[in-house]
């Protein structure tokens, strides 16, 4: 879920850099919706199954594994809409200069990437007993 929300808020500032029009935040906003909703199903769904089979279940293992599937699939759908909406050559390039000419911009998705990358490596994962 860290990797999917630091993702999300990455993404998200870098197109007020890129400049999207509203149609392509409108799909990009439900890619996000998408993701984050798969991954909390995942989560629930994992819990679940935790609960009701403590021990090793092959059926157990086939609903979790079910479960991570879609989260997977949510997410390459979510890079095919990132990738249809960022990928034109001239606008990203366009995008970048505007991000190079402004070093408090660059300077500020550096330091948001890097709070992005602490986010998700330096609070442990706690398991659920």
């Amino acid at each position: 879920m860290r990797i999917h929300l630091t993702a999300t808020v990455l993404v998200l500032c870098f197109s007020a850099v890129y400049g999207v029009s509203r149609t392509e935040m409108i799909a990009l906003c439900f890619a996000f919706g998408f993701v984050i909703s798969a991954e909390m199903f995942n989560t629930a769904l994992e819990v679940l199954v935790n609960l009701e089979s403590p021990s090793y279940h092959m059926m157990a293992r086939v609903a979790k594994d079910v479960a991570a599937g879609a989260v997977l699939v949510a997410a390459l759908t979510s890079v095919a809409i990132g990738a249809l909406v960022f990928f034109h050559p001239d606008r990203l390039l366009g995008a970048l200069s505007r991000l190079l000419a402004h070093p408090l911009w660059l300077a500020g998705m550096l330091l948001l990437a890097a709070a992005g990358l602490w986010f998700i490596f330096r609070f442990p994962h706690k398991k659920q007993d």
